[in-house]
């Protein structure tokens, strides 16, 4: 919840709880958090039905979700460097994904995967963005 602008929340692990302020309307809320892959048989899933669009940095994997919006989930390697390199990675994929989010369709659950022999610190976003936009276009989910 961190990662969708929910600095204030709190996490009770025995019941799976989550508690968090905002003063944004319920209905943005729930949007955004149906809206991320989470678990991991959610990713499984989209890996293992999806079809593979294999760019220069990116590995994008696309499946149709059969519901009215679409989500994303993001994975960088262990191998591709440190977290804080990782997490560079993953805010640059998700800040692209943000910019093209409006002009994708709805109903498509999207994995993108950073390529583990990819330097994270050469990664510009002009970069990721061009990228994700060619396969989107590609995948005909972006119009």
């Amino acid at each position: 919840l961190e990662k969708i602008t929910f600095p204030l929340f709190k996490t009770y692990l025995n019941s799976g709880n989550v508690i968090f302020s905002s003063r944004e309307n319920i209905e943005k809320i729930t949007k955004q958090i149906e809206e991320m892959l989470k678990k991991n048989y959610e990713f499984k899933i989209v890996l293992t039905k999806g079809r593979f669009y294999i760019g220069k940095q990116l590995k994008i994997v696309i499946l149709k979700n059969g519901k009215n919006f679409k989500t994303l989930g993001i994975a960088v390697s262990t191998k591709n460097g440190k977290a804080f390199q990782r997490n560079k990675a993953k805010r640059l994929i998700r800040e692209a994904y943000k910019n093209l989010e409006e002009k994708i369709i709805n109903g498509y659950s999207i994995v993108v995967l950073l390529k583990k022999d990819i330097d994270i610190n050469d990664m510009k976003y002009i970069d990721i963005i061009n990228e994700m936009e060619n396969t989107f276009k590609k995948a005909n989910i972006i119009f």
